[in-house]
């Protein structure tokens, strides 16, 4: 074999390992997915869903917070989607969802139906909704990328202002 050809596959070899560290298609999206969301105030962190010391649930948080100047917004709440294990013996306050307190809900009953007809439009793999007094949140596993980030933002900040004037 000529010495060009050894040559030619020595450099094959050593660099075929450089293709690994190129982000995958999924990888690249995310990416974008997720400077969308930096851009429009959405925090992102890639930490589990504690429900208490010993039960955390694996997914990526997408948080909204309250304006500054805004007044604390009422309670906590969280809502399970109720086909996760963690979910079993809570109460269910509408089909698919069970809340984690027993705490009214933070928008007047008119606009809840609206609430919750926007819930079930989001993916599929979203799995529990936080309210707290500074924020709201979404966790969900990112399965489905071809999301409207803009269209989560406009409504999510909607709710949070009716929530803080209630």
């Amino acid at each position: 074999m000529p010495g060009w050809v050894w040559i030619l596959l020595g450099a094959v070899l050593v660099l075929a390992p450089l293709s690994w560290l190129k982000p995958s298609p999924r990888h690249q999206r995310l990416v974008r997915l997720r400077e969308v969301a930096r851009q429009l105030g959405i925090k992102v962190a890639l930490t589990p869903l504690k429900l208490d010391e010993q039960v955390r649930i694996p997914g990526v948080a997408y948080r909204w917070l309250r304006a500054p100047d805004a007044p604390p917004l009422p309670g906590y709440y969280c809502w399970l989607k109720a086909d996760l294990p963690q979910a079993a013996g809570l109460t269910e306050c509408v089909p698919g969802w069970r809340q984690l307190n027993g705490r009214d809900h933070p928008l007047p009953e008119a606009q809840q139906l609206d609430f919750w007809a926007w819930v079930e439009s989001l993916p599929q793999d979203v799995f529990a909704l936080e309210w707290g007094s500074a924020s709201f949140v979404i966790w969900w596993r990112e399965g489905q990328l071809e999301v409207d980030l803009a269209g989560w933002d406009a409504v999510v900040r909607q709710w949070l202002n009716q929530s803080a004037s209630r």
